[in-house]
């Protein structure tokens, strides 16, 4: 009687205790009587609409959160949102999505200089990074005729176009085609936010220059050479009214010059003059 009484009593004993996959306890995970507080980490993703660029070239890029949530939400898990670019030397720069008082789901950008770029989301809090994104990784080459041209692409028509620089816009470059019936070219120059105009042309100038000398090398006629007007006159098939010649740079495709231009009231601005070749004087 004794041994039936106890086999009852384990078995009541038994049927009472869960297992641990019935109940999976995290020694690291505090109990919460709210299940919803659990809930430590909001994740996001990075979205592009093309990671295969030519020089100057749009991508359209967006934050995706992994489920649906409010702004006040997202700032709960983060006090700021960055977006993260790395040159193939380790190199970063930095776009803030998110800060005290913006938010920015979805933005544009052109890549300036050509290369292989990994990128990803980062979100902070109090100073610290606390999520970070799976990378996309950006390839732009530059393999045309000039940046993002070649030139039997260019439109019959003259035309102008800006290209979005979030990373740095002081380096945001605006184009001009120019299309006549025996002269073909694109001229490129820098945005002025200022009113200083005369810093400006020293400083826009300057930035043109380290920027086609990055893409292109040494000029072949390079500042201060006596040979620069004598070249701009012999070998380019069109030339600036009141402008001046600063450097000259030249590939098998494209001869290319760095240009003093004086405008109305005597205003300077530097700009890059790009041609074919092919079309001679």
């Amino acid at each position: 009687m004794k041994k039936i009484v106890f086999y009852i009593l384990s078995l009541v004993l038994l049927t009472g205790c869960s297992t641990d996959s019935d109940n999976p306890i995290n020694p690291d995970i505090p109990e919460t009587s709210h299940p919803e507080e659990a809930e430590k980490e909001l994740g996001f993703s990075l979205k592009a609409s093309k990671t295969a660029l030519d020089l100057l070239e749009m991508t359209n890029l967006s934050i995706s959160f992994e489920r649906d949530i409010t702004v006040a939400d997202i700032k709960k898990f983060y006090d700021a949102l960055e977006w993260i670019v790395k040159d193939k030397t380790g190199t970063e720069s930095t776009f803030s999505l998110m800060d005290e008082t913006s938010f920015n789901a979805g933005w544009g950008h052109c890549f300036h200089y050509p290369g292989t770029f990994t990128s990803f989301l980062v979100g902070k809090k109090d100073g610290e990074t606390v999520y970070r994104s799976d990378s996309l990784t950006f390839s732009i080459p530059n393999d045309k005729d000039f940046l993002g041209w070649d030139w039997n692409e260019l439109p019959d028509t003259t035309s102008a176009a800006s290209y979005v620089n979030v990373l740095d816009p002081s380096m945001e470059l605006t184009s001009l085609t120019l299309s006549e019936p025996d002269k073909k070219g694109i001229s490129i120059y820098l945005f002025n936010p200022s009113e200083d105009e005369t810093s400006f042309y020293e400083q826009s100038s300057e930035k043109l220059y380290r920027y086609m000398v990055t893409l292109y090398g040494t000029p072949k006629v390079d500042k201060n050479s006596e040979k620069l007007n004598e070249t701009y006159q012999a070998e380019f098939a069109y030339q600036f009214p009141s402008s001046k010649p600063l450097a000259i740079w030249e590939t098998a495709k494209s001869r290319m010059i760095l240009l003093e231009v004086e405008g109305k009231e005597g205003i300077k601005t530097a700009r890059i003059f790009a041609e074919p070749v092919a079309w001679e004087k």
